[in-house]
């Protein structure tokens, strides 16, 4: 073969294309043999490697492109069927669209079901879409289907699904949807496949319609000439219109709502028109037949009913209709000349019943409201099917009626036609209100015209001057009178202020009203000719309406001559206290005197009588009950003339008052004190309740524990058995004292007499308690000095309490307990008595000073029993002359004498260096403290005298003044060593000062003083008081420990 080709050498190498030999590289050499060198082999196997390689890669781009061609082909044939996808989709979706937005252009429920059942049958290419709405028990009905050619009608067929009414709607309610491709092989039961074979169905599929939250109904999509199958974005397509068209239904629910509201409400805007029509037009007149003939027109309009009347009631709830507005055809009930009377038997014997509690009463229908057969007989005979009743109230009081009648058949009365009857119902009570104002305002207009008309006529001619002024002060009233007392003739006082024409008193007095609402101020004024006036002023108050506070409207102002009076008052003031002085001086020599017999008596007679003589012994003791009944007598004489001078002092403004802080507490237990012996005698309890810690008062210690002492007494005087009770409370801004006793009460005419003067509750009774029926009216002076009130609460029987208030000072600062320099002085006085002989007695010498012979024998006889020696005087001048002649170691003197009285003897004797030591101690009826503690008077007694007070008195005084006693004074504050010394230097003690203990015990130790009185503080230093008791000559003097401060703040407060 070779040789064919002319071959001589060859070289041949095999051709691999991957794994497998594929061909043979041949080289041949035809010129001649040839040998083959190794490289030369190594070369052509290289290029046989090679050659494979480009073999093997030429078949695989054969392959490559073989399959691009083919890929090629089938991804434009995928390409074209997606496009066309696509394309059927966007239609699809578009036709979705279209199907929405055709629901959404209406709320019309039958327009949207025949969209949506028109448009889905031909996007699926279906034979029939249903409509199906469940009832409240889960059956339903077909309430719309689309066209469904030969096949039988599903609305209207009354088909109803027992699965579905069985399981409350199954699982359409959780929002699956049932879909059968074949309705033989959908697991139905044999009834159901039945029922679907009946109209035709093969296959079907059904989702839900939601309206909210709730299930509604189903969709669904029928397919009757053969299976099918239901693709998935079918199945999605009918749930998108399902979903729409439940918003659809939502959507239709609410536009029905908004309808109804809307008419609702343009219902209500025409009530409320009406309602206002009407009130314009009874604000237009106050005649009630206008008023009610215009009510009736309109109302009927607005309600559109056949007859609306007013009803009236007579006393006896019987009535008659007075006013109607009724429509052509039906029977009047009122007319010019009739008006018809209703008897109903249940408002009569109700009163008007449900009407008079406001209530509203309508009847949709009188045949089925229960109403008895009369009943319904009476309502036929004014044709009424329906009626709506509404009360009229004039006030409080049930007037009558407004009723509305639908007389054409039943209706129903909505709420707001109900409560627009009742709203004109009470308008029409108040146009009534309003004329039966306006009557009874003509009325009173009329009467007040005639009553201001006599009013001015009173005041024209009233003797007191009237004087009425407005909140400036300008005067808007006043009367003849006035001018008469104020001798203003002339003078025009309108429009002017007071104080321009009216002494300035008066413009004060005006101004106080304007700070003391509704208080009654008065004010003694100057009148014309010298003569007094008595105003008595108030503020004008207009009353308040509901919240509103009282409104000053300016003050009234009531002026009296009362320059007869003042006259007169003087008068018997005088004329008492002349009476009483007569009295008192005559009343000292019988108790003097009495006393001194019954003291001799006692002493030296009946001790002298044998024991034998009882006779004797028998008349004595008669004589001495007879002088203790002289004693008692002329005592209770002296009560007397205390209380009625007390009175006249007061009434006389004479009294002088010492306000000082007290506590309330303390002036009680200080009555109580002074009273124990009367519960004791009559076997009473006395019970103390006190609030405590009550604050301090400003007031007159004294004069509060009259007040309490009086009444106490009082207590005990009326109680027979039982207790009485001593109250204190703070009530607010003032302390409330009250004494309440369990006693014989008081009747209540009594009541307002018992602060009268002479008036006693005893007048009542058969035994007549003593007393001078003054206690009680000087208590009311007393209190009401204090700015304070005192009243009586009492029953029959049962008991009194007599209470009286003193207001607090809320600027007062509390203090403790203090006394004052006269109770210093007391005590060093009798610390200097107890350490002074007894033997003082003997050669001291009493001047006696009174123009009143009896009253200087009775001082002598007692005096002289004493021991003393006695001159006398009888008048100031005789006085006077045997003061400096005499020098008597002490005088006693009466204040009234003739030619010059005892304050004036007092003056000349302090003031002459001869006689300015000697002390003084004044008779008198009334003491008059601070004029004698400006002349240095030592001591007072009043008439009739206290003689053994006045014994020991004068025996205090001689003793001091018997040696030149010496008091060491001891303070390291130099303004309290200062006050206190030249209070002991005035009383004529020697006075040695201290400023501490070194220097204390260095001065006693050196003078030995009678006493000392040191600073409370030093109390505490013990070591002093030590060496003070340990000196010899100082172990026996007296040491008071005084606290000075409040010592000091007593005196400078008084």
């Amino acid at each position: 073969i070779l040789s064919q080709f002319k071959v001589r050498a060859n070289l041949i190498v095999p051709l691999i294309k991957g794994s497998e030999l594929w061909g043979l590289l041949c080289i041949h050499q035809c010129r001649g043999p040839r040998d083959w060198q190794e490289d030369e082999i190594e070369f052509v196997s290289q290029i046989a490697v090679h050659l494979g390689i480009a073999i093997q890669q030429a078949e695989l781009l054969e392959k490559a492109e073989k399959r691009s061609t083919a890929l090629q082909t089938t991804l434009e044939y995928q390409l074209r069927k997606r496009t066309e996808e696509l394309v059927q989709e966007a239609e699809r979706e578009r036709a979705i669209s279209r199907t929405i937005d055709k629901i959404r252009q209406t709320l019309d429920l039958n327009v949207i079901f025949q969209t949506a059942a028109t448009e889905v049958r031909k996007l699926l290419n279906i034979d029939r879409i249903t409509i199906y709405q469940f009832r409240d028990d889960y059956f339903g009905d077909f309430i719309f289907e689309s066209e469904s050619d030969e096949w039988p009608k599903l609305v209207g067929s009354g088909w109803e699904d027992p699965y579905l009414n069985e399981h409350q709607g199954g699982r359409f309610t959780r929002g699956e949807t049932f879909v059968a491709d074949d309705i033989y092989n959908a697991n139905q039961s044999e009834c159901h496949i039945e029922a679907l074979e009946y109209f035709g169905v093969k296959s079907c599929a059904v989702v839900a319609i939601f309206k909210g939250e709730k299930l509604w109904g189903l969709m669904s999509a029928f397919q009757h000439r053969e299976a099918r199958h239901w693709e998935e974005k079918e199945i999605k397509l009918l749930n998108q219109i399902a979903t729409h068209l439940g918003v659809a239904l939502q959507q239709s629910d609410y536009l029905e709502q908004i309808q109804s509201q809307a008419k609702q409400q343009e219902k209500a805007a025409d009530q409320e028109r009406t309602l206002a029509r009407v009130i314009e037009r009874i604000r237009q007149t106050l005649n009630i037949d206008q008023i009610f003939s215009a009510t009736t027109q309109e109302v009927r309009q607005i309600l559109n009913c056949d007859r609306v009347a007013v009803y009236r009631f007579f006393p006896d709830w019987s009535g008659e209709f007075v006013s109607e507005s009724v429509a052509e055809g039906w029977i009047p009930l009122v007319t010019e000349k009739i008006k018809t009377v209703w008897q109903d038997d249940y408002l009569q014997r109700t009163e008007g019943g449900r009407y008079r509690d406001r209530e509203v009463f309508a009847v949709d229908d009188i045949y089925k409201v229960g109403h008895s057969q009369c009943h319904i007989e009476v309502l036929e005979q004014i044709q009424v099917k329906a009626y709506c009743v509404a009360p009229v109230l004039v006030g409080e009081k049930l007037w009558g009626l407004l009723a509305a009648y639908q007389n054409s058949g039943p209706r129903h009365w909505e709420a707001g036609e109900v409560s627009l009857l009742a709203q004109i119902g009470s308008q029409l009570g108040v146009a009534m209100h309003q004329a039966e104002l306006l009557d009874r305002t003509k009325k009173q207009s009329w009467e007040l015209r005639t009553t201001l008309a006599d009013l001015n006529a009173i005041v024209d001619n009233l003797a007191d001057g009237l004087l009425v002024t407005d909140i400036q002060g300008k005067i808007t009233r006043f009367n003849p009178a006035l001018r008469d007392m104020f001798g203003l003739q002339e003078l025009n006082l309108k429009g002017k202020k007071v104080a321009e024409i009216f002494p300035k008193k008066l413009a004060d007095l005006v101004e106080a009203t304007e700070h003391r609402e509704g208080e009654i101020v008065t004010l003694e004024v100057e009148l014309g000719n010298h003569r007094i006036g008595q105003a008595l002023a108030t503020t004008i108050l207009k009353e308040a309406v509901k919240d509103e506070a009282d409104r000053s409207l300016g003050s009234v102002i009531l002026i009296r001559d009362v320059t007869v009076e003042r006259e007169v008052d003087r008068m018997k003031t005088d004329f008492l206290a002349t009476v009483s002085h007569e009295l008192r001086t005559p009343l000292t020599s019988v108790l003097g005197f009495a006393s001194i017999i019954k003291e001799k008596l006692e002493e030296a007679i009946v001790p002298a009588v044998p024991v034998e003589d009882k006779k004797t012994k028998k008349a004595l003791k008669k004589v001495g009950d007879n002088i203790n009944i002289i004693v008692s007598e002329a005592e209770r004489l002296t009560s007397l003339i205390n209380d009625v001078l007390d009175i006249a002092k007061m009434e006389a403004g004479r009294v002088e008052w010492h306000l000082e802080q007290t506590d309330p507490v303390q002036i009680l237990k200080r009555a109580i004190a002074a009273t124990s012996s009367l519960f004791e005698k009559n076997n009473l309890k006395l019970i103390k309740d006190f609030s405590p810690s009550l604050p301090h008062v400003s007031v007159d210690r004294d004069r509060l524990i009259q007040v309490v002492i009086n009444l106490l007494s009082n207590a005990v005087k009326f109680t027979r058995s039982g207790s009485v009770t001593c109250r204190a409370r703070l009530m607010t801004d003032e302390i409330v004292i009250s004494i309440i006793d369990t006693g014989i009460g008081i009747a209540p005419e009594d009541r307002s007499k018992v602060f009268e003067r002479f008036k006693q509750v005893g007048d009542i009774l058969t035994e007549k308690p003593q007393g001078t029926g003054l206690g009680l009216p000087i208590c009311k002076q007393i209190v009401e000095h204090h700015r304070g009130r005192i009243w009586v609460e009492s029953e029959l029987g049962k008991g009194s309490t007599f209470a009286f208030a003193i207001p607090l000072d809320r600027n007062l600062q509390p203090l403790a307990e203090y006394t004052n320099l006269t109770a210093l002085i007391a005590q060093l006085k009798q610390q200097v008595a107890n350490r002074t002989p007894r033997n003082i007695k003997e050669s001291k010498q009493i001047l006696v000073v009174d123009d009143d012979a009896n009253i200087r024998e009775m001082l002598r006889q007692s005096l002289e029993e004493e021991g003393y020696e006695i001159a006398e005087a009888l008048n100031g001048v005789e006085a006077i002359s045997k003061a400096k002649t005499v020098k008597p170691d002490l005088i006693i003197l009466d204040v009234l004498m003739p030619h010059i009285d005892g304050y004036d003897v007092a003056a000349v004797l302090k003031h002459d260096p001869q006689t300015a030591g000697i002390p003084i101690i004044v008779l008198s009826l009334i003491q008059d403290r601070e004029r004698g503690g400006r002349l240095g008077i030592d001591s007072y007694f009043t008439k009739p005298i206290n003689i053994a007070g006045l014994l020991k008195e004068i025996n205090l005084l001689l003793q001091q003044g018997s040696s030149n006693k010496t008091v060491l004074v001891v303070s390291g504050n130099d303004l309290i060593r200062k006050t206190l010394a030249d209070a002991l230097l005035f009383q004529g003690y020697n006075v040695i000062k201290a400023s501490d203990a070194a220097k204390c015990l260095d001065r006693a130790k050196s003078i030995a003083p009678d006493l000392i009185v040191l600073d409370e503080l030093f109390s505490q230093d013990r070591e002093l008081v030590k060496n003070l008791r340990l000196t010899e000559g100082l172990e026996n003097v007296s040491l008071i420990f005084w606290d000075i401060w409040r010592l000091i703040a007593a005196t400078l407060n008084r």
